[in-house]
């Protein structure tokens, strides 16, 4: 426990640092593309296209992992990596060659986040409470860190993003090569024999895992047109990019403090929490809907910020208890795929062109819309339990 406990701290560390890194340069790509005058269709196109990159480098990073059985080499190269692309993006004008540096950017720096998550889970042996903990010092990393970004963006322009983030994953790479990579399980037969694609793609034969996949891919379409073109829905009405750093800073803290409680949410079923995260979602996206200020879309950010801690946890949980230990980085990466990547990539490809021919408020609406659907899903799927376990029982009586 002890030893937990040591590396628990250490990983905290290390994740509120790498978290720095996005808040620092990914955070703003957006706002960075936009004041070069590319037009929000091409933006929005961009960043479906580093959706669809990070969705392949998470199932081709985690597949890494699990084939080398390492974490940390896989991390410390996509770091390396990651940091010459960002410099590219700022230098280069051209919006072609920016899109293409962008794809490779999320290919690269996208699946490290489950990577690093994984290598977490593995030290520390899976305790949930110190899992919570460790990664809620992500969120306020983020949190500090976007909100002095959004003031020095505001004063000294955008030259200021490669300057801290290089700093930031210098940081992060010292950390990093200090800290012990994840354990390996001996006792294991599949440990001892090479793995292969086909044992890994054998995860998604697993029902309740399956679920998960789901349940991202619907809350994720609702959610990424709102998260990833924020600057717009701001905009809408009245925000700037200071304002976005506010939005994220306020939304990062209630990240925080729900994966702070984590430990305790885990009394609560992993189903029951995703049904929780489906109508907090559908709540926030009213409130976008309908607001009319600035400070009314960051009371959704907050909620949707918040609904993320308590999803991602539950998703983990289910990893844990019916993933192969051996497979567990290629499965956690396919749940941040499916949520961040996949779903982001075909929100993206009609968000932004929705938001341009008729309005913001209007590509809201239809993510609102949409919201339903995983609260429909859930509401079937416990009724289904609800029904066995009935089933069960009565046999059992019968017997």
């Amino acid at each position: 426990m002890k030893n937990n406990k040591q590396s628990a701290v250490r990983f905290a560390i290390l994740e509120a640092i790498y978290w720095c890194i996005f808040a620092s340069y990914g955070s703003y790509i957006t706002a960075f593309g936009l004041s070069r005058g590319y037009p929000q269709s091409m933006v929005s196109i961009m960043v479906a296209g580093y959706m669809v990159c990070a969705f392949m480098g998470q199932f081709f990073w985690g597949s890494v992992c699990d084939k080398l059985r390492t974490n940390k080499k896989v991390f410390i190269l996509g770091i390396v990596l990651g940091g010459l692309v960002q410099l590219g993006m700022y230098f280069f004008d051209s919006p072609i060659i920016f899109g293409i540096l962008y794809g490779t950017f999320g290919f690269l720096m996208g699946p490290m986040g489950a990577i690093l998550e994984t290598w977490l889970l593995k030290s520390i042996h899976y305790d949930v409470s110190l899992y919570g903990k460790s990664r809620s010092m992500g969120s306020a990393g983020y949190a500090v860190c976007i909100l002095i970004m959004g003031r020095l963006i505001t004063r000294f322009g955008f030259f200021i993003m490669p300057i801290i983030s290089s700093g930031i994953i210098l940081i992060t790479l010292l950390i990093a090569l200090r800290t012990d990579d994840s354990p390996v399980d001996n006792t294991s037969t599949v440990s001892k024999q090479k793995i292969t694609t086909k044992d890994i793609l054998s995860i998604l034969k697993i029902p309740d895992y399956l679920l998960v996949l789901v349940m991202m891919l619907g809350i994720g379409l609702c959610i990424s047109p709102v998260n990833n073109l924020k600057i717009m829905v701001l905009q809408d009405v009245g925000g700037d990019v200071s304002t976005q750093g506010v939005d994220s800073f306020c939304g990062c803290i209630a990240q925080f403090a729900m994966f702070f409680m984590s430990g305790v949410l885990t009394r609560i079923p992993p189903k029951i929490r995703m049904i929780i995260c489906s109508v907090i979602t559908f709540i926030a996206l009213f409130i976008d809907y309908n607001a009319t200020s600035p400070w009314m879309v960051i009371c959704a950010t907050v909620m949707l910020f918040g609904s993320y801690s308590v999803i991602f946890p539950a998703a983990r949980e289910v990893v844990m208890t019916t993933v192969k230990y051996e497979y567990q980085t290629t499965a956690n990466g396919l749940v941040d795929a499916i949520y961040g990547s996949l779903a982001g990539t075909i929100a993206l490809m009609f968000a932004g062109s929705i938001a341009e021919a008729y309005s913001v408020k209007f590509m809201i609406m239809i993510t609102l819309c949409m919201s339903v659907v995983p609260i429909i899903i859930m509401i079937v799927v416990l009724a289904r339990d609800s029904k066995s376990r009935r089933n069960c029982a009565c046999e059992v009586q019968y017997k």
